[in-house]
């Protein structure tokens, strides 16, 4: 019963690092800033909805010699299992095999319901009829072979799990509007400019490294593959090519390096609405200079690996650190050294802070 919650949690998990950068651009457009707890439920959304899947499809038929299952319409069905088992006691019912399934199916759904309205800022109709709308999916993916992909069905199509499940998205949205629905917030203006604090620099920094990782590890798996099936090298010819390696995970520290120039700022600076502003130095000097000693040099000094950039690396890594931290506009080694800056991007105008701000 385990295996498909694990299998749940470790693709979501995965999913939600793929889907990381434009989950926080996103968010800082659409309500102009990230917070935890609903990064948390998106975060619970996301593993939630493959967990239902998991528990729909899993586990799968061995082999195609297997019966078919037979659908159940009856909707009093789960009361006379009930039933048949004991009852009489509480103790007896958590022992009741009927009653736990019923049970279960509700709990199931409700946290689709809670998720509802929470996240969407939807009431009881909507919880309602997503949950059935989800749970009727389930059902007939079941109903119908997983549509076609097997000879027969394999899992039971039953009104009363669609019963249960619209149950359960029903409570879950009525938990939500005690437990959460009367905190009072105070909703910040979405389009209005928020301060740069160090956790918006660092989460920036954050989406530039899994930008370059993502995307080139990516790119390589990519080339590998069609290495292998499309013109047939064997493995030991492509992994001892670390040349083509380098070459191809040069491709997103390249569109970092365009980016930078025409832009002014990295992809991780443009996720959390971040612009730049420029002091005496050209524009074009210091976005070059930007690059340089910023993610193009933590790039250089990682990919080439010798004494001297083992010594190098770890003084280049304090001093942006320190410089994030030690300076009022957080600006970083690089900032420093290119004689500029980053300010919320709703800030500026022509590569200055509007003089409202």
């Amino acid at each position: 019963m385990l295996t498909p919650a694990l299998i749940a949690i470790a693709t979501g998990s995965g999913l939600a690092v793929v889907l990381m950068i434009p989950f926080i651009a996103a968010s800082y457009r659409r309500r102009g800033g990230l917070t935890f707890w609903r990064s948390v439920g998106w975060l619970a959304l996301l593993i939630y909805i493959i967990a239902i899947w998991c528990y729909t499809l899993l586990p799968v038929p061995s082999n195609a010699d297997y019966p078919a299952t037979r659908p159940s319409f009856d909707v009093t069905a789960s009361l006379r299992d009930i039933k048949h088992y004991a009852h009489g006691s509480i103790q007896e019912l958590l022992h009741n095999k009927a009653f736990l399934q019923v049970s279960l199916n509700v709990v199931l759904f409700m946290p689709l319901g809670f998720l509802i309205r929470t996240l969407f800022r939807r009431g009881f109709f909507i919880a309602t009829l997503s949950g059935f709308a989800l749970s009727l999916l389930v059902e007939t993916t079941q109903l119908t072979a997983v549509w076609g992909l097997f000879p027969r069905p394999y899992r039971v199509f039953d009104v009363n799990d669609l019963m249960t499940n619209t149950l359960g998205a029903f409570l879950g949205s009525i938990f939500a509007f005690v437990f959460v629905g009367f905190a009072r917030r105070e909703e910040v203006e979405q389009r209005a400019p928020r301060p740069l604090t160090m956790g918006r620099r660092f989460l920036s920094m954050l989406c530039d490294l899994l930008f370059l990782w993502l995307l080139g590890s990516g790119l390589i798996i990519a080339v590998r593959f069609y290495r292998a099936t499309v013109l047939g090298e064997s493995g030991v010819d492509i992994v001892s090519d670390p040349q083509s390696d380098l070459l191809i995970g040069l491709i997103p520290v390249a569109i970092q390096f365009l980016t930078v120039m025409f832009s002014g700022v990295t992809i991780g600076e443009a996720a959390v609405l971040l612009g730049p502003i420029y002091g005496r130095v050209p524009a074009f000097f210091s976005r070059l200079l930007r690059f340089i000693f910023g993610l193009g040099g933590y790039v250089a000094l990682t990919t080439i690996q010798n004494s001297v950039t083992e010594v190098i690396l770890p003084f280049f890594v304090i001093a942006t650190v320190i410089g994030v931290f030690a300076t009022r506009d957080r600006r970083g080694l690089a900032d420093a050294i290119a004689g500029s800056s980053v300010a919320d991007a709703r800030l500026i105008v022509d590569g200055a802070v509007r003089p409202s701000a």
